[in-house]
């Protein structure tokens, strides 16, 4: 509604049409965005800033338990694997850097427990069926 000066005011009657909020779409400013910047969340932007910094040993894993996926063998094939990797962890708690793990993941953090990694992969297996999925 036009004023005395006949600039618009808010009118607060049902159904106005004045600038407050009456239920439609909230006004989009920068400062309503939240924690959005532009289309990212804080997560994404992260996740772009610090994709650089992943786990070496994770990303090792990952790349000896590929080909099994692709090979739709992985009953058969992911178990040993894993009782492997679990082999090479325990040498590796025992001899630090001079052992075979080292020498294929350079980076590597230490271990404070033993991994039962074959253990957790047939519990997991057995509740989700992974190695069932297509």
């Amino acid at each position: 509604m036009p004023n005395s000066q006949g600039q618009l005011t808010a009118s607060r009657g049902a159904g106005g049409l004045g600038g407050g909020y009456n239920g439609g779409a909230a006004p989009s400013s920068p400062k309503s965005a939240g924690p959005r910047h532009g289309n990212f969340s804080k997560r994404r932007q992260n996740h772009a800033i610090y994709s650089h910094k992943s786990d070496p040993f994770i990303e090792w894993l990952k790349s000896i338990l590929k080909t099994s996926f692709d090979l739709d063998i992985m009953s058969v094939q992911i178990p040993p694997q894993l009782a492997q990797v679990e082999e090479l962890c325990s040498e590796y708690r025992v001899w630090g850097e001079d052992s075979r793990l080292a020498r294929i993941v350079p980076d590597l953090p230490l271990f404070f427990t033993d991994l039962k990694l074959k253990e957790a992969f047939l519990i997991y297996n057995k509740k989700y069926r992974i190695t069932q999925r297509r």
